[in-house]
């Protein structure tokens, strides 16, 4: 576990912890058990955004979501590749095989040189990145809540949601959507600096 990981648990365990879920808490932080779309959701608002300056470090593809979150993808292209080199290109795609159980595959976008369009390109990932402003987050009226960022009784109310679903609670599955704004929320709120008098 690195430290980026080890951070982003240790974020989302406090949050069940002040509910009073002790043993979930307990978990998340060992590393063992679910949570994994949680954590990388903590782990992307963690990282240091892309376009800071900085050469850009693709991650390992081992690490990239396969829930059908599209993403920028590092392609080893071998048809429609994006750019007119050997090397591998960027692009954006998604891939759902843990939400369908099935083994489709990366799905990408590709270039054709020929009619100049788009197309489905052909070839292996092997980087990834989220993408730039992937949670665009409604205007918050609470002055005591970050602004910018969902509100905070809704992002309370997805946030115990998703804790009760996990644990086997009555419910469909969560929006992904909303539990990624509702933990951006949260990030935002709990690294915020302190007003003064606050206990930090």
């Amino acid at each position: 576990m690195n430290a980026t990981e080890q951070r982003a648990r240790e974020l989302l365990a406090a949050e069940f912890q002040k509910d009073g879920y002790v043993a979930i808490a307990a978990t998340i932080r060992s590393g063992r058990g679910a949570y994994r779309q949680a954590i990388r959701a903590i782990m992307a608002a963690l990282s240091e955004p892309a376009g800071s300056g900085e050469a850009v470090a693709w991650r390992s593809m081992s690490t990239a979501p396969k829930d059908g979150t599209m993403i920028r993808l590092l392609v080893d292209f071998t048809d429609h590749a994006t750019e007119d080199s050997p090397e591998p290109s960027p692009t954006i795609g998604a891939c759902t095989d843990d939400n369908t159980g099935e083994n489709e595959g990366w799905k990408f976008a590709g270039w054709c040189w020929s009619h100049d369009h788009f197309i489905e390109g052909k070839g292996t990932p092997v980087g990834w990145l989220p993408m730039l402003d992937a949670h665009p987050a409604p205007v918050v009226v609470d002055e005591a809540w970050p602004v910018g960022v969902l509100a905070r009784d809704k992002t309370l109310a997805t946030l115990r949601y998703f804790a009760d679903w996990r644990r086997g609670g009555d419910g469909d599955q969560p929006d992904a959507r909303m539990v990624g704004l509702a933990l951006d929320a949260a990030l935002a709120a709990l690294t915020q600096p302190s007003q003064p008098g606050e206990e930090g």
